[in-house]
């Protein structure tokens, strides 16, 4: 779908890129947590992740649009998010001692020759999203590209 791809990386996939120590979120005391390229093996729990009630019920543009209350939406951000997980782009968070998926963003790269591309949506409400988001980013520089590629984009929840 996207001209950029990830450089091979296999020896080093999924890298680790921090660890750091917060209060755990069901307690008072100190744990770990670790920042990772997300495996490719936990795509589906990464999909459940975004796609539950929570997620979409709260996120303001899905809320927005009441993508909850469209199956059809639903299974198309299932879809989307397959396809952008595909990319190899997309980092988790983790707790210790456990395998719940904390954090995640899922990222993706365009090519800055890709400025207008287009995603083959089929449902009122992520294609508004999607354009609400062209527009918005049309809007200012977000980031300055080191050479032809430039990160563009990103979903992010935690809980």
């Amino acid at each position: 779908m996207f001209r950029w791809k990830r450089p091979h990386v296999e020896d080093s996939f999924p890298r680790v890129y921090a660890r750091f120590q917060a209060k755990d979120s069901e307690s008072e005391d100190l744990v770990e947590y670790w920042i990772q390229d997300l495996p490719m093996e936990r795509y589906a729990d990464a999909i459940a992740f975004m796609t539950h009630e929570q997620y979409l019920g709260e996120e303001t543009f899905a809320k927005g649009k009441d993508v909850l209350e469209d199956p059809e939406a639903v299974e198309e951000f299932s879809q989307l998010y397959q396809i952008l997980l595909n990319e190899k782009l997309s980092i988790v968070c983790f707790k210790e001692g456990s395998d719940e998926i904390v954090a995640l963003n899922i990222l993706f790269a365009l090519d800055t020759s890709e400025q207008d591309f287009q995603l083959p949506l089929k449902t009122a409400p992520l294609s508004e999203i999607f354009n609400c988001g062209k527009h918005i980013m049309s809007l200012s520089e977000n980031f300055e590209p080191k050479d032809q590629f430039v990160l563009v984009g990103f979903r992010t929840f935690s809980e």
